[in-house]
């Protein structure tokens, strides 16, 4: 029986109840983004520490519960020819995010929002409260309001 294929990715999900759980998940072969995106209704987590000190081998997190996901490892650089454009998003469980979305191909914030309306949005260079991010996949279900920062 051959191995099967693995390219871990260090992350931390923020799900129901602000509840934190930290592990790596499975990526090979394509970016983190794909993989939260592609039909598969959970992820599939190893080696995972739910906040407060409960270690898991194996977790699966289902995509519904799923606020946000920081990438620990990823240095979200964006690239010099996009269209940034800067955007706060409230959430469901009372987080306010502030960072920069790419609305190249777009002519208004409100048109990318509403075109990738069931999906993680990629935020640059973010904060939450005065914790900065580089970069968070946020979910869109879990989003109450986006408001473009002019």
């Amino acid at each position: 029986m051959s191995e099967y294929p693995k390219q871990d990715k260090k992350v931390i999900m923020c799900i129901a109840n602000n509840i934190r759980i930290t592990g790596n998940i499975n990526i090979v072969g394509r970016s983190t983004f794909k993989h939260l995106e592609d039909s598969d209704p959970d992820i599939v987590m190893y080696d995972t520490c739910i906040e407060g000190g409960k270690d898991h081998r194996t977790l699966l997190v289902s995509k519904s519960q799923i606020y946000w996901i920081d990438p620990i490892d990823d240095t979200g650089e964006k690239q010099n020819m996009e269209k940034w454009k800067q955007v706060k998003l409230k959430l469901t469980n009372d987080q306010e995010i502030t960072g920069e979305v790419d609305i190249a191909g777009f002519i208004r914030v409100s048109d990318y929002f509403l075109a990738y309306s069931k999906r993680f949005y990629e935020i640059y260079e973010c904060s939450i409260d005065d914790k900065k991010y580089d970069l968070l996949f946020v979910s869109s279900d879990r989003v109450l309001w986006k408001e473009p920062i002019e």
